[in-house]
């Protein structure tokens, strides 16, 4: 994170934590008390970050190691010693305690507001060391979300959020994600205090460095159409129905979902007159794209490219999202395009699986991006053979190289599976590798393409 950024999220942290969510607000003297915040909270909270328990301790240390006369001089209650204790894990003295007063009066002053901030900011160096080492690099902005979310709730929930979350990551897609957590049955996780969640939000959108540019700019309508398109697909509360099809109730069609995903990211269809496939193509060239049919192969997927839109103007639309797969609104839970209940009833009514030939009889690529248009080596790699393997043994299959995103197309490959192995592997965060297989199927193409982790098949 460049250092503008780093303050930038400090002020975010310091205003959710304790400035009443407004930025540049902050309580450096905020001192609660045990069972403040939560029930399972056995340890004093303090300052403007809200440290818990050992790191109150430690912001107390950095103070007297920084200034230890006036330290000293102010520490009417002998706090020099607590601080030799080992752990504050359960250091529950109360605000109104000799104490406790103490340290407010220490922390309030402006060399304890100076630590504070040196504090903080060193913690998000930390956090975003850590978080690099293990996610990968990101914008800076999705790295204050991932930051956000562990200062409040730990590595696990950033994990949690992550395994659900669609990469590239940005700022955006975490956010939406933790949109979802007030819907599951579990109790107090990070995305249910939705007042924070939404606070940081607006706050990385209007202060954080080069915001747009970073995943604006650099992010490519293209990629932020796709990538609207996944975040529906990833969640349930949008479905598929014709009747209230522009997203009134959550839900789109097919031909809708694209429209709005193109008009959203900034190329007016909708507003130039799409309304559906058998209007696309016409409204679609007006504004940018390029018919590119001929120079793909729509049986295989060959030459496509990450935001293609795959068109069947009778029928039929979706968007191809690289790495051999297309996301689409499909059908409702009945089976039907009316009648349905409002989100995905199924995890099918607006999925990402893998890329098949509908058939397709129009791909459209849009020009209007700065960008090179050319076959990337990943998507050579992913269209490459290497090698026919059989498997020795049941094995799962993924739509992407994580192991909590199980395929619902094709869930499982069963011993003594033939399958191509093509070139492409990818590494997960714990370094287990993941193969790119493609696999025989009863469709118009002959063949799905999903991960498998090492171990299960053996090279023919």
């Amino acid at each position: 994170m460049n250092k503008q950024n780093v303050t930038v999220l400090r002020k975010i942290l310091y205003a959710v934590e304790s400035g009443d969510q407004i930025y540049g607000r902050q309580d450096y003297s905020a001192f609660a008390g045990v069972g403040a915040n939560c029930d399972n909270e056995k340890a004093i909270t303090i300052g403007a970050g809200q440290w818990y328990a050992d790191e109150a301790k430690e912001l107390l240390y950095r103070i007297q190691r920084g200034n230890p006369k006036l330290f000293k001089d102010m520490d009417t209650a002998n706090l020099e010693a607590d601080l030799l204790m080992k752990s504050w894990s359960a250091y529950g003295v109360s605000a109104g305690s000799e104490k406790g007063k103490c340290i407010v009066e220490i922390i309030s002053t402006s060399h304890g507001k100076q630590c504070q901030d040196t504090y903080m900011e060193e913690q998000i160096q930390e956090y975003a060391e850590s978080i690099t080492k293990t996610y990968g690099a990101m914008p800076d902005s999705a790295m204050m979300e991932c930051i956000n979310i562990i200062h409040q709730g730990g590595d696990a929930a950033l994990k949690r959020i992550l395994a659900k979350t669609v990469k590239p990551y940005t700022a955006e897609k975490i956010y939406a994600i933790l949109c979802q957590d007030p819907e599951d049955p579990f109790p107090n996780q990070v995305g249910d205090y939705e007042s924070r969640q939404t606070a940081v939000i607006d706050m990385i959108r209007k202060y954080a460095e080069d915001t747009d540019k970073k995943e604006g700019a650099e992010m490519t309508k293209t990629e932020k159409a796709i990538q609207q398109m996944e975040s529906w697909a990833n969640d349930d509360s949008h479905g598929y129905d014709q009747d209230y099809r522009w997203g009134e109730k959550g839900d789109f069609d097919c031909s809708s979902a694209v429209i709005q995903s193109w008009q959203n990211a900034g190329v007016p269809v909708k507003a130039s007159g799409a309304t559906y496939t058998g209007d696309m193509k016409n409204v679609f060239l007006k504004n940018g794209f390029k018919d590119v049919t001929a120079s793909v192969n729509v049986k295989t997927g060959s030459g496509l490219q990450r935001g293609d839109v795959l068109l069947n103007e009778a029928k039929h639309v979706a968007m191809y999202c690289g790495n051999g797969k297309e996301v689409e609104a499909s059908i409702n839970e009945k089976g039907t395009a009316h009648g349905g209940q409002p989100g995905d009833q199924t995890g099918k009514e607006f999925l990402i699986r893998s890329y098949r030939n509908y058939p397709w009889n129009c791909v459209l690529r849009y020009a209007g991006d700065q960008t090179v248009t050319a076959t990337t080596s990943v998507e050579k790699k992913q269209n490459t053979v290497a090698y026919v393997a059989r498997f020795t043994k049941d094995c799962k299959c993924y739509t992407a190289s994580d192991a909590t995103k199980q395929s619902k197309l094709f869930p499982m490959l069963k011993k003594n599976s033939v399958v191509d192995v093509m070139k492409y592997i990818e590494k997960d965060s714990a370094g287990k590798k993941w193969y790119f297989v493609r696999i025989p199927y009863p469709n118009a193409e002959g063949f799905v393409r999903e991960f498998v982790p090492a171990g299960y098949f053996k090279r023919l």
